[in-house]
């Protein structure tokens, strides 16, 4: 049992920093075999890591589909009572932030849906996680749940102040990774807004994700997930100001880069771009 144990561990540790990179099937392949490991050892608590970690890798494929999305939440609904049960404040955080960033997708994805009701409870939930998340920050001293809790608040109401904060926050306490996602949200949160309301904060987006694409090309391209969104996003940004030579540029890129992860936000996103050229500028990037 205790092989079992180690040898699960560390099938966990390779499927997270897959799914982290974007590359949700490996993941797969490392945290399946783990649970099967784990199923008749008596470890309630590697069992409970499985669970949380195959629930965040769900929630990544999942996209905006609100059935899969729930199937996320229940593992991840499944792993937090273990964790609260047995008082584990660390992976109780852990839990906690995976719950709020899975019902705030879920929440946005219902109001897509025009699902006022399903969004409103979505909205709720993360909510709830998200003030249970900042106390436990408090507890622990936890800098890295502090600015998560910023990043999904900033998220779940289109806040880019909030999102501005989570990135101050983030570059203070040399959180690299936690501030390249906070720019990103930041920058996904700008372009979301109207003409009227975006006002000059479109420069601010296209300098924060020029930004994490210098870091990611020094760090010889090791994030694929972030960098395709990343591009992709500049595309948008370079087709708003009629930039067809840039636009088309960074377009290209993330749409390669795209191919080589499986989160279906990052594949909806790249849809969306294509989709989009054609109405832009009358001919679409493969023509």
């Amino acid at each position: 049992q205790f092989a079992h144990s180690r040898a699960a561990t560390c099938l966990c540790g390779i499927a997270w920093v897959n799914h982290k990179r974007g590359f949700l099937r490996r993941a797969l392949y490392s945290v399946q075999p783990a649970r099967l490991l784990l199923a008749n050892s008596g470890d309630l608590f590697g069992a409970a890591s499985t669970d949380l970690i195959l629930g965040s890798i769900k929630r990544a494929f999942a996209g905006y589909d609100p059935k899969k999305l729930e199937d996320a939440l229940a593992l991840m609904r499944r792993a937090y009572n273990v964790f609260e049960t047995n008082q584990h404040r660390h992976y109780l955080a852990w839990a906690t932030y995976e719950i709020a960033c899975c019902a705030t997708q879920l929440a946005i994805c219902r109001a897509y849906r025009n699902d006022a009701a399903g969004a409103q409870s979505s909205r709720s939930e993360a909510e709830t996680a998200l003030i249970e998340l900042e106390k436990l920050a408090d507890e622990l001293n936890d800098d890295r749940s502090r600015v998560n809790c910023k990043l999904l608040r900033g998220k779940l109401d289109g806040n880019v102040a909030l999102l501005k904060e989570a990135v101050d926050e983030a570059t203070e306490k040399e959180l690299s990774l936690y501030t390249l996602e906070a720019k990103t949200a930041m920058s996904i949160a700008i372009l979301s807004k109207s003409d009227a309301a975006r006002g000059g904060l479109l420069s601010d987006a296209e300098k924060a994700l020029g930004e994490v694409l210098a870091v990611l090309r020094e760090r010889k391209h090791s994030n694929p997930a972030l960098e395709a969104t990343s591009h992709l996003l500049l595309s948008h940004i370079y087709k708003q100001r009629a930039d067809a030579s840039a636009a088309r540029e960074h377009f290209e890129q993330g749409a390669e880069l795209s191919k080589m992860v499986d989160d279906e936000l990052i594949h909806g996103l790249e849809r969306f771009e294509r989709d989009s050229w054609s109405a832009f500028f009358i001919l679409s990037p493969d023509d």
